[in-house]
């Protein structure tokens, strides 16, 4: 697979912790979800082993009760990464 970009990577890693804040497991998001987001999909989605489309972050976050804002960098990240 190709290199990320640094960008991508950092809203993936963002995404994981929205998750994590929830207090929500990768296997624990499956069940609430009933199924909808299989914990290796999302797993593999927060590692960048598989693509995530705006389409279905937009569907995640709206799971995580986020909005697509919490996924643009902080300007902590912006002026030093």
């Amino acid at each position: 697979m190709p290199e990320l970009r640094t960008e991508y990577r950092s809203a993936l890693n963002r995404l994981r912790q929205l998750r994590e804040r929830a207090g929500l497991t990768l296997k624990r998001v499956e069940v609430l979800s009933q199924g909808r987001w299989k914990a290796g999909a999302v797993g593999s989605h927060e590692r960048g082993t598989r693509i995530l489309t705006l389409e279905r972050a937009i569907e995640l976050l709206d799971f995580y009760g986020a909005q697509i804002s919490a996924l643009a960098p902080s300007l902590k990240e912006d002026n030093h990464g």
